[in-house]
């Protein structure tokens, strides 16, 4: 009577016990434990669930990558046009600036006497300025 009552009252008593806390704790609790090879194919399910997961995550971040060397092929090229467009400016840049030079130096050269005329009349009323300026910081 002694092992009858502990292989099925506390065994029992134990299991439900023991249910109740898993069943609190949210522990997963497998169904089928009892039968292996039901087990084996829930498992074999959720195998191929995970790798179902896998390959779309993988074939998700091989399109981003294949739409990222795009985008930055197409930047290259953007950039490369664009610095092409940048030296043509700046050659025609170079080339008004050389033109000018070649037209204020042929200006200058015709017009020497008139430039030398305006600096020293310049010259002179700085000199006139001074001299207003020093009379009044005296008085």
């Amino acid at each position: 009577m002694l092992d009858v009552t502990h292989t099925v009252h506390y065994l029992n008593y134990y299991s439900q016990r023991l249910s109740s806390i898993a069943e609190a704790s949210r522990f997963p609790v497998a169904p089928d434990s009892r039968e292996p090879l039901s087990q084996l194919e829930a498992e074999r399910v959720e195998r191929q669930k995970k790798l179902a997961q896998l390959e779309a995550d993988m074939e998700a971040v091989s399109e981003r990558t294949k739409k990222q060397e795009e985008m930055e092929r197409e930047l290259s090229q953007r950039m490369a046009q664009l610095n092409e467009q940048l030296t043509i400016q700046l050659a025609a840049y170079e080339k008004d600036r050389r033109q000018f030079d070649e037209d204020r130096a042929l200006w200058e050269a015709e017009n020497r006497d008139a430039l030398d005329l305006i600096r020293s009349s310049m010259d002179k009323l700085d000199l006139k300025e001074k001299a207003r300026t020093k009379r009044k910081g005296l008085f």
